[in-house]
């Protein structure tokens, strides 16, 4: 990239270098800049998408497609759901998804209801709805990133974790459901609320150590998915 210290991976590298800490609240494009589109999410977590590039920790872009019902291909097991919402709080709005292995065999399910405050719910797994809170935005669209990482569920809100459900502490009907792999999605039908989607690819979390080389300067080391850890001195770009 050409911009300084880009923040990348799931969400959870900090901005380092220029245009880094800024402030506000909800989704802000930072770009396009040359060959790469930044996202920031309130003033931690930014999204760097790069064009074309093969680069361990970039991502291509990935365009959003308009909900439809009927099956969506994916693998739970190795991508991530992500939904576009518009939907106000106290709409009482639906966002519904049921995650198959086969049509007749479900392998997962959510379902937020845009009350305010907002509740989620999972069927087979819980017996009602939970209240939970989501970041505060300039306007009311949401973006959703549903993952299954690990024996939970984990879904973030505009780039902000809001609900990581522990599978693997649920009841045996529950894990059953969880254990199944995933080949198709659907969006249900009293779903109102999402107005795209897109399916992109697993990445690990960004892990941060701090070293020193010959020279004394302070080094960065980061691992990103199944890229190669690469080491830069703070402040340069990667």
């Amino acid at each position: 990239g050409k911009g300084k210290g880009k923040g990348r991976g799931k969400g959870r590298g900090k901005g380092r270098g220029k245009g880094r800490g800024k402030g506000g609240s909800g989704v802000e494009e930072t770009g396009p800049t040359g060959d790469y589109s930044t996202y920031t999410y309130g003033s931690e977590y930014t999204y760097t998408y790069t064009f074309g590039s093969t680069e361990a920790g970039t991502d291509s872009p990935t365009d959003w497609i308009t909900t439809k019902r009927g099956p969506i291909e994916m693998n739970l097991e190795e991508t991530s759901l992500e939904v576009k919402t518009r939907s106000m709080l106290g709409s009482g709005d639906f966002l519904r998804v049921s995650f198959f292995k086969k049509q007749e065999i479900q392998s997962g399910n959510l379902r937020i209801t845009f009350d305010n405050p907002p509740k989620f719910y999972i069927k087979k797994c819980m017996s009602q709805d939970k209240v939970f809170n989501i970041p505060s935005s300039d306007d009311d669209e949401k973006i959703w990133k549903m993952t299954k990482k690990g024996g939970s569920f984990i879904v973030l809100c505009n780039g902000e974790e809001v609900i990581n459900f522990s599978i693997s502490d649920s009841s045996i009907k529950c894990r059953n459901m969880w254990s199944e792999s995933t080949e198709f999605v659907k969006f249900l039908f009293d779903d109102n609320a999402s107005s795209a989607y897109r399916i992109v690819e697993m990445r690990e979390e960004v892990e941060e150590d701090m070293e020193g080389d010959d020279d004394g300067d302070e080094m960065i080391k980061r691992k990103r998915g199944k890229g190669k850890g690469k080491a830069r001195k703070k402040g340069q770009s990667v």
